[in-house]
């Protein structure tokens, strides 16, 4: 039990720290195409939320493997039904922060 606590807050931690990263370096790129963030396709949501959850994956099965003493398989077949969560969940997520930020915070 005390495995999983720490393995959860560390990849929480780990989430939120390459969230952070993931996202300042996705819009550095579409500013750098001549893209409006605000005008994002279906597809390029698709895109962005795909490329984060793989790259997460890619830190935190390492990281569950290590924690709880299992190979890199048994940490993936462990992270598949949150990897399909957290996909939904980051793709809706990510629609409705730009929906509040570009439509909802406009000045008055």
């Amino acid at each position: 039990l005390e495995h999983m606590l720490s393995m959860t807050v560390t990849a929480s931690l780990l989430a939120a720290l390459w969230n952070f990263i993931y996202n300042y370096l996705f819009d550095y790129v579409e500013r750098q195409l001549h893209k409006d963030r605000r005008k994002r396709t279906l597809l390029c949501r698709s895109v962005h939320t795909v490329l984060f959850q793989g790259t997460l994956a890619t830190i935190i099965i390492p990281t569950i493997a290590a924690f709880l003493h299992i190979n890199f398989l048994q940490a993936l077949m462990l992270d598949i039904g949150f990897l399909s969560f957290f996909m939904l969940y980051t793709g809706i997520y990510n629609f409705v922060f730009d929906f509040i930020i570009f439509n909802l915070t406009k000045p008055l």
